[in-house]
């Protein structure tokens, strides 16, 4: 299965991921919740992420590997560091994160 999966952010960021060579460093350096992803599944969220012009992060190409490998609060973590804020725990978020884990 193919994911399109876009974020995007409602204000610029300072902090957070703003190219592919930071994306690598975080899973370079094990940061949790990074040092749960396969080498697989890093390899295709580095070929498909995507920054606008500005270098500020617009989302994933695919994510489905992600979701079998984090629960949705080591994704919240996940996101949070690519993003460069933290993101609220929303239990109907977590229904659906949950729903497309186990499928």
């Amino acid at each position: 299965m193919f994911f399109v999966f876009l974020m995007v952010q409602a204000k610029p960021s300072k902090k957070g991921v703003h190219s592919v060579a930071a994306f690598e460093a975080l899973y370079k350096k094990k940061v949790a919740p990074f040092n749960k992803i396969s080498d697989t599944t890093f390899q295709r969220l580095k070929t498909g992420i995507f920054f606008d012009e500005n270098g500020t992060f617009r989302g994933f190409e695919y994510i489905g590997g992600l979701r079998k490998e984090l629960t949705y609060e080591e994704y919240l973590i996940f996101n949070g560091l690519i993003l460069g804020y933290k993101q609220e725990y929303n239990e109907n978020d977590k229904e659906q994160y949950d729903k497309r884990r186990n499928r």
